[in-house]
Formats: C-alpha cells, structure tokens, sequence
C-alpha cells in the first residue's frame, strides 16, 4: 500500500496527486476547497473523507479569552485499494505517529487500508477528548461565576457557544461517516472485526454541553 502525506498542500499539489493517481476530478475539486464539513463520498472503489479534528489552543485550562480555547483543523482523505492519501490543510494531525500504530499492528497487517483509516478516526475521536473536558471545565467556571453573583461578560458567553457550536458541527457527522466507511469495507470483504471496529459508533460523541446550555 502506498501511503502519502501532506501538510497544508497546495492546490498545485493537490491537482498533481491527482493527475497522477487517477482521483476523481469532482473529490480533486472538493480537497483543494478548504473550511469543509465533515462527510464522506464514494467512488466507486474509492472514496474521499473530510475530518475535522479539534485540539486545545492554549495550555491555559481556564484562560480569560477562550475565543481560541478550540482549534479546529481539517483533515481530507482519499482511500482505495493500495492508496491512502491524507491532506492536512489546518491542525495538528500527527500522521507519522498514526501510520507507525497502524504499520505495527499485526492483527491487521493483511488489511492496511482499512486500518489507515480505522486508525486516522480513532485518532481524531481520541482528540476531541481534553477539548471536550476543556469545553465543560469552562461551562462549569461560567455557572459558578453567575451564581456567586460576580458579572458574567457577554463576550464570554459569545465565544464559548460559538465553540460549542463549531465543534458540534465536527463531532455529530462521523456516526455516520464510520458507518459508510464500514460499509465501504464491507464491500471489499474486509476482516469483520476490524470494519467494525468503528469509533464513530461505539463512543459517546454528543458534547457535554451545546450552546442551548450558555441561555443565562
């Protein structure tokens, strides 16, 4: 399997992958737009993922701006028999440290697509993690401020619900998307423990809290 990387690629880079490995013209078009939400497309035997995976912007638990308190990258992959392609346009995605997992895996070894995949959404569900706790620590900072009475500022309140809201738009597609990618793999008769293997689905994704809980 062939497995390539790139950060924050050019669309001059994106239009020779796909020149070069025969990418459907359409999925070459959508991964050189950017600020996409997540969604998965078949073709044929191939398909294109869009990622958003989110990371904190500040090792400050509690910081007194949280306009950048989340990070939310954007993560394209293109996948097929015998191709992975992964496209970082924005955020930390470590991909080395996700390929050497996969790479030394020997459960999966005779399947290194789906576990390239399999491994990038564990990934990127494994990561919403701190951001979540973070996203409550400051919910929970917020109440407290309010009911001990000391003024709660509307910026505040603004900027929090708007990172709810940008990180609910990243988490609540990918049940869905892990199911279309297990369907995909389905297809291709791979092993069934691991095309079901499917973090979409089987870990709680909902945020702790949405921004109908920020009506003070």
């Amino acid at each position: 399997m062939i497995w390539i990387h790139r950060d924050r690629p050019t669309a001059a880079e994106i239009t020779a992958f796909g020149r070069e490995h025969a990418l459907p013209p359409l999925a070459v078009e959508d991964a050189i737009e950017q600020n996409q939400r997540a969604k998965f497309e078949r073709y044929g035997a191939g398909a294109f993922l869009v990622l958003r995976p989110a990371s904190l912007g500040t090792e400050a638990p509690l910081p007194a701006e949280i306009d950048d308190l989340v990070h939310i990258g954007e993560l394209h992959v293109f996948f097929r028999p015998g191709l992975v392609l992964t496209l970082a346009h924005s955020g930390p995605t470590d991909i080395d440290r996700i390929r050497a997992t996969a790479e030394a895996d020997p459960t999966y070894a005779g399947w290194p697509v789906a576990t390239a995949v399999h491994r990038i959404l564990d990934r990127v569900v494994d990561d919403y993690d701190p951001v979540l706790a973070a996203l409550e620590d400051r919910t929970d900072a917020l109440e407290e401020q309010l009911y001990s009475g000391d003024p709660l500022r509307s910026t505040d309140i603004y900027h929090l619900s708007r990172e709810l809201i940008e990180l609910d738009r990243s988490v609540q597609p990918l049940a869905a998307l892990a199911r279309h990618v297990t369907a995909s793999f389905d297809e291709h008769e791979v092993d069934r423990e691991l095309a079901h293997h499917n973090p979409g689905c089987s870990r709680g994704l909902n945020p702790p809290v949405s921004s109908s809980d920020l009506a003070m």
